[in-house]
């Protein structure tokens, strides 16, 4: 007799153990199978013929044992014994998981997702797990940057890495390897694939069933991504429900996500209460509010909506390395970056682009933290891997401690948060903003909230909620520069938490000039006139935003041979062949993990600080082309605001260039709404071109 597999429901209101006995041998025999477990003694009687396998059931009933939590992570042990032939010791905690309504609740409490994705790839042994040691230092990192639970991407990893976070105290979203590509036409509920699925998915959940840090499945990852027409079809429900019976047969302990999908989609999720996004996205004013419609769509759903998936990106360290591996793409990126323009060192760019990351991957957070509907977010992700350099951790396991830094703060339980519409603002003026915290904990009495000396007092602060506290209005700092926002946020005479936003400060974006306006648009011309340039038919020409066509072209180089300055403000990428010199547009790249944007040293622009990868100061204003070539050159002769992507495209989005006797300048970004609407950046921006072609 052996025992084969030992299951402990871990609930300590009903604790349940069943074991798989197995009798091996040539005929029918009886046996005695006994539990020990909390310092107990359980008995059972099973009888077996040749070749049988049956469970024994052990009810346990409710203990008073601790349980576990990732802030007390208590581990106990079951042995299963039969005959004294064999014996089976499985490691257990005592915790429950259920979905109630639109929340998921751990040991009674709601659960607030802050979960980072791993994949499991390392820089010396690919896609195999490392030491214990290694295992551990990265599941602490993970932990010390906020994070409550790991998502463990489509493969099922070593146990030791579960062991380790059942050690550590940190919950894991389990994916089981069912992912793109996979053959449509075989979808189904008895197909070959669905069988093989089936076992693959039970296999995996057999072994790892018994480990407290587990709280959730996922069954498929992005099925029907490649072919979205295909979750439409009854094959695809008859596939999605026969795998969601499998894992619940295999485990009825823990809830399950049944395809990780990009969106909601509630009509096409048959069999599991959860529902998942994979919302991508830049650090733009935009997207972000492009966020904010997203989750106000889904927020009347009773059931969880999880963001499973988000995240920018940040580049590793750029070490040169004599013999780089094959799935390194560091040397491409550093090369690329030294033909690029940036006036410091690839160290510092590196930094910077670490800064970048870190501040979308936590605005980004902040709108999910809005929004009590949203049970959490999932950050993607912990470690990079081959050509996805969105890691805190580089494959080495390095961090990336700007954007780290970020993370954490964006991951603190309770978090106060300011919608701040620019990171640009005027020196002096007021600032408006919505004021929100997120209190993932117990509720909070006698608060103080401090924003740059801006005081608000509160009663209490509800838990397990975000709450809004209206409009707050501050007064920018008198100087230009950089400077940073903070929001302090006591409780009962302690300090909480505090939260930064870093602030860039102009002079009043306001030039007494007069210019020529080519080309109809009253829009540019309303956003001049916003900052004081009247359009009085002379002074240097300004070609309006989308004006320039081909019967412009003759007038303005007529004006450069003459020795004139033109300024030609954003036009769609067609409109090259009407530029007067050689110049080439290309659209911008929007896919996920495309380009930095940084400034030179030139210092004809306010709007933006020197040398510096932007992020967030152009948050509000946006290029949908950039020239890659001038006059047979890649850059113009004073670039002022760069694109960089060695992937795809780089190139100019602000810069000046001689051409005949005069000078072109040229930007890309879309100023003239914005301004319109008095947006500081798009204004300040706006004033560098018009006194820069004034000089």
């Amino acid at each position: 007799m052996v025992v084969r597999d030992v299951f402990v429901n871990g609930d300590p209101r009903d604790l349940v153990v069943s074991a798989e006995i197995s009798n091996r041998a040539a005929a029918r025999e009886p046996a005695l199978v006994r539990l020990s477990i909390l310092a107990a003694e359980h008995e059972a009687e099973v009888e077996l013929e040749a070749g049988e396998c049956q469970r024994a059931s052990f009810a346990v009933g409710p203990t008073a044992a601790p349980r576990w939590s990732p802030d007390d992570p208590v581990l106990h042990d079951a042995v299963v014994e039969v005959d004294g032939s064999d014996r089976r010791s499985v490691r257990f905690g005592l915790r429950t998981v259920r979905v109630e309504g639109a929340r998921i609740l751990v040991n009674d409490e709601p659960y607030r997702m802050k979960s980072v994705l791993v994949q499991g790839f390392r820089g010396d042994t690919l896609y195999a797990e490392g030491t214990r040691d290694e295992i551990r230092d990265e599941v602490v990192a993970a932990k010390d940057a906020g994070f409550n639970t790991l998502r463990l991407h489509i493969k099922a990893f070593d146990p030791a890495y579960l062991d380790v976070c059942d050690e550590v105290g940190i919950f894991v979203h389990c994916d089981l390897p069912v992912a793109e590509p996979v053959a449509y036409e075989q979808l189904g509920a008895d197909t070959i694939l669905a069988r093989r699925c089936v076992a693959a998915a039970q296999e995996q959940i057999r072994r790892d069933r018994n480990h407290p840090s587990v709280i959730l499945w996922t069954v498929m990852n992005e099925i029907g991504d490649r072919q979205t027409d295909v979750r439409l079809t009854p094959a695809y429900e008859a596939f999605a429900r026969t795998l969601v019976a499998a894992v619940h047969d295999a485990d009825p302990t823990r809830p399950v996500i049944e395809n990780d999908w990009v969106e909601p989609d509630p009509p096409r999720v048959f069999a599991s209460p959860i529902l998942t996004a994979h919302w991508y996205g830049r650090l733009h004013r935009d997207w972000l509010e492009k966020l904010e419609r997203k989750a106000m769509r889904w927020s009347r759903l009773e059931r969880p909506l999880l963001v499973s998936e988000y995240g920018d990106w940040g580049l590793p360290e750029m070490p040169e390395l004599p013999e780089p591996p094959f799935y390194d793409t560091r040397e491409v990126w550093a090369a690329a970056l030294a033909r690029a323009l940036w006036p410091g060192s690839v160290e510092d760019f590196v930094a910077q682009t670490q800064r970048y990351q870190g501040l979308s991957d936590r605005l980004q957070a902040e709108v999910f933290r809005r929004h009590d509907h949203i049970g959490g977010y999932c950050l993607t992700e912990l470690t990079d891997v081959p050509h996805e350099l969105n890691g805190l951790l580089d494959l080495h396991r390095n961090p990336k401690r700007a954007a780290i830094a970020e993370v954490a703060r964006g991951n603190q339980q309770v978090l106060p948060m300011l919608d701040l519409s620019s990171l640009v603002v005027e020196a002096g003026r007021a600032v408006r903003a919505q004021l929100h915290v997120a209190n993932d904990g117990a509720i909070l009495r006698d608060v103080e909230i401090d924003v740059a000396g801006e005081r608000l007092r509160v009663d209490e602060l509800p838990a397990h909620c975000p709450t809004s506290l209206g409009e707050i209005v501050l007064v920018a700092p008198a100087t230009p520069g950089r400077h940073e926002l903070s929001v302090r946020l006591h409780a009962g005479g302690r300090l909480v938490s505090v939260n930064r936003y870093p602030l860039h400060v102009v002079d009043p974006p306001r030039f007494e000039a007069e210019v020529t306006l080519i080309g109809e648009n009253d829009v540019t011309r309303d956003a001049l006139e916003a900052v004081g340039v009247r359009c009085v038919g002379h002074g240097p020409a300004i070609v309006a935003e989308e004006a320039l066509e081909a019967g412009l072209t003759d007038e303005l180089w007529a004006r450069l041979r003459r020795g004139e300055t033109v300024v030609v403000l954003a036009q769609p990428w067609e409109a090259s062949r009407w530029y007067p010199s050689r110049l080439r547009l290309k659209p911008v790249e929007t896919r996920w993990g495309i380009g930095f944007l940084f400034t030179t040293d030139e210092t004809a622009l306010t709007a933006f600080p020197r040398r510096t990868v932007l992020a967030g100061e152009d948050a509000t204003v946006h290029a949908r082309a950039i020239v890659v070539e001038i006059d047979g050159r890649p850059f113009p002769e004073h670039p002022l605001v760069v694109r960089y992507n060695p992937r795809y495209t780089t190139g100019a989005i602000v810069g000046a260039h001689p051409v005949g006797a005069g000078r072109l300048i040229f930007c890309q970004f879309r100023l003239a709404r914005r301004a319109v609407a008095g947006d500081v950046a798009a204004r300040a921006l706006l004033v560098d071109l018009v006194r820069l072609a004034a000089a």
